[in-house]
């Protein structure tokens, strides 16, 4: 198949252009619009090298299609600055859509009297319904796609835009290559472009209700954090009155005896300020201090040997979370017990071999069932619990460590390794 070259050159920058304006709504787009421009007019004067020093790429549609997709995406990937799906999904969507107003356009180029005018007003007149067609998807569909300025893309939204993109290009080459039915040619590619917008409806349903079951267990945890707070604020007010009443009544006493003993309680009283940990992490310090409190009010003793400066490397979110998910999970547990001797908590850090060691242990009544080399919850609720595990491995797996579990003599082990860095 013969085909003007112009034509040919004039059409890659229409796909560029489609594909700028898809580009548009992303926050890679923002300040970075004429880098981003100069980037795609790049883009185009490699397809014109290439037309010109492979001169067949321009017979063959599939030829022609590939050198398009790879150079655009290319292209897309430098804008974005990194390789991900969403740089393939970015090349597919203004492919389709440009595949899609090619083919109107020809429809109705062939049954209207264009064709027998001049070649400069037939660009003319191709350049301006481009350009219409353009503006108005621009303030309607490519705004309307994104969402918060990304698209989100993961492998099956992907493959799915690829499949659809396999369908155009068929309907694309039977237009041109065999003169196929016009009709059925815009059909096919209107269903393209009109199931890629449904996919992508879907998976943003599908986002916010993720984020509203997070935004659902998040106000959970913020919940079972104020009944935390009520019980320290508990124990500190029962603290406070009982050493007002116990200075008040030593004002009276005369007997040594007597005095010596409400001393000890006296001290005992006042033994809430050892909840206070020094570790040498401020992060770790204050989650122990709280944690500690709760442990006071609920008869629970906790050890700690910790060389908390070992954490350095670590994002205080992380700290926050590892630590508070494995000492909540401990307090759960060590909470049913009626013997004091076995309320307790052990935690240990240690840096071992350029590895920091992190160890928490706990007396449990009976050996966990395990899914997925983690003990599975035994809460009914298991909307808001059992993951807790999940979330310190996912921490542990951040930092490139791996967590292990393990029980010993009746008690519980959860062992954390992460390469010191």
């Amino acid at each position: 198949m013969v085909r003007d070259f112009g034509i040919m050159i004039f059409h890659d920058f229409l796909l560029l252009v489609c594909v700028y304006l898809f580009l548009m709504p992303l926050h890679v787009m923002e300040k970075k619009k004429i880098k981003n421009g100069l980037i795609l007019c790049g883009a185009w004067c490699v397809m014109l090298a290439a037309r010109l020093l492979i001169p067949a790429i321009g017979e063959h549609l599939i030829a022609e299609f590939f050198m398009r997709f790879v150079i655009t995406m290319i292209a897309v990937g430098l804008i974005s600055k990194k390789i991900s799906w969403e740089m393939i999904y970015c090349t597919v969507w203004p492919l389709i859509v440009y595949h899609c107003i090619n083919i109107i356009w020809n429809s109705l180029h062939r049954v209207s009297a264009i064709e027998q005018q001049p070649r400069v007003l037939q660009y003319l007149f191709s350049l301006l319904f481009f350009a219409a067609v353009y503006l108005l998807l621009s303030i309607t569909l490519f705004r309307w796609l994104p969402r918060n300025g990304f698209y989100q893309a993961g492998p099956r939204r992907t493959l799915s835009a690829a499949a659809v993109l396999f369908l155009s290009l068929f309907s694309y080459y039977n237009f041109y290559q065999n003169r196929g039915e016009s009709n059925l040619a815009v059909l096919v590619q209107l269903y393209c472009v009109t199931f890629l917008y449904l996919q992508a409806e879907l998976f943003k349903k599908s986002e916010v209700k993720q984020e509203y079951a997070l935004m659902e267990r998040m106000w959970y945890q913020q919940k079972k954090q104020y009944e935390i707070a009520k019980d320290q604020m508990q124990v500190i007010d029962r603290k406070c009155h009982d050493l007002k009443y116990q200075v008040a009544a030593m004002r009276h006493i005369e007997n040594p005896t007597e005095r010596e003993k409400n001393l000890k309680e006296l001290e005992q009283s006042i033994r809430i300020y050892d909840s206070i940990v020094k570790t040498g992490n401020e992060i770790l310090d204050t989650l122990l201090s709280e944690k500690s409190l709760i442990c006071e009010a609920r008869d629970i003793t906790m050890h700690c040997v910790i060389d908390g400066k070992k954490l350095f490397f670590m994002d205080s979110i992380d700290i926050y979370a590892l630590f508070g998910n494995a000492i909540d999970n401990a307090i759960e547990c060590v909470e049913k017990f009626s013997e004091k001797e076995m309320r307790f908590i052990d935690i240990c850090v240690a840096e071992k071999q350029h590895f920091l060691y992190i160890r928490f242990s706990n007396p449990i009544e009976r050996a966990p069932e395990y899914e997925n080399d983690l003990p599975k919850t035994t809460k009914k609720n298991k909307q808001y619990h059992g993951i807790g595990l999940k979330s310190i491995r996912h921490i542990a797996e951040k930092y490139g460590g791996d967590i292990s579990v393990s029980t010993e003599m009746n008690c519980f082990n959860l062992e954390v390794l992460l390469p010191v860095k």
